[in-house]
């Protein structure tokens, strides 16, 4: 082998490391974003899952209270009420 032989082999080594580089600084550079979209959209999810709990447990209190005025709508329609507030 001669020296330019080993020249060349030198030259394409190392340009064969400088696209290994910048694909590597590339991927890096993907992962970060990649990291911050997954840290983000957690923040999210709990956001939501909390909203939904929120709107589940009033929900709840609205089905009661429903219950509760339909109670007394019965038993004002059936005369044990006479105001709908309990008898008087």
């Amino acid at each position: 082998m001669t020296f330019a032989e080993m020249e060349r082999g030198t030259k394409v080594l190392q340009d064969n490391m400088t696209v290994q580089g910048i694909m590597m600084h590339r991927l890096e550079n993907n992962m970060d974003r990649l990291e911050s979209d997954l840290a983000m959209l957690e923040g999210v999810v709990a956001r939501n899952s909390e909203a939904i709990d929120r709107l589940a447990s009033g929900q709840a209190l609205m089905q009661a209270s429903m219950h509760s005025l339909f109670e007394h709508m019965d038993r004002f329609i059936r005369g044990l009420e006479s105001n709908g507030h309990g008898k008087q």
